[in-house]
């Protein structure tokens, strides 16, 4: 019998350990599964001491703020570019091949999140460019906002695109990769895709 280890894109961050380690259900930490004995296999901060530490609560979820729109280019009908400021340390985290982010009109609910690629990042003046392909009804939302933007950091889905990178960017490989925002990162990573 194969034991498959799952990988936790969010270990390590901020916001681990997360809820599931409040009920005993965190995929990496076998203490926080109900096990007796440590058999993670990671080599961070131990999850269950976290855990621990912080009084056996989950860590902060990801919160929506408000981002205000700088720019709003109109490309073509069902195409616009919004350039929006963010705080530092997001933008940051944000610079890495496959970020993504959800969007919304500040006037709708949550259920109206609309996932969006990172397409360009300016980490020193808290800039993202984001294009919207308007073609739905949360679309059509975030087209019609004014000034401002709901803005919700996604997981980390990056980190595990980044590792795959690092691992192989000594090597030339074929990149199957699709869509506006992709285009960035072909152009910042023309060393390992040439």
């Amino acid at each position: 019998m194969i034991n498959h280890r799952l990988e936790c894109i969010d270990i390590g961050s901020d916001y681990c350990p997360c809820y599931l380690a409040e009920l005993n259900e965190c995929i990496v930490c076998s203490q926080l599964q109900g096990k007796e004995f440590c058999d993670c296999n990671w080599n961070g901060v131990c999850v269950y001491q976290d855990f621990i530490w912080s009084k056996r609560k989950a860590k902060a979820k990801r919160e929506t703020i408000v981002a205000d729109i700088i720019d709003k280019q109109s490309i073509n009908k069902n195409l616009i570019i919004l350039t929006l400021s963010v705080p530092n340390k997001m933008a940051r985290d944000l610079n890495e091949p496959g970020s993504y982010v959800f969007l919304r009109n500040e006037l709708s609910p949550s259920f109206f999140d609309a996932p969006m690629s990172v397409m360009y990042v300016d980490e020193i003046n808290g800039i993202i460019k984001i294009a919207v392909q308007i073609n739905g009804p949360k679309t059509n939302l975030i087209n019609s906002c004014g000034k401002r933007v709901f803005f919700k950091r996604t997981i980390l889905e990056w980190i595990v695109w980044t590792q795959i990178y690092k691992r192989h960017q000594k090597f030339k490989m074929p990149c199957n990769i699709k869509g506006y925002s992709t285009s960035t990162w072909s152009n910042n990573h023309k060393q390992a895709i040439q």
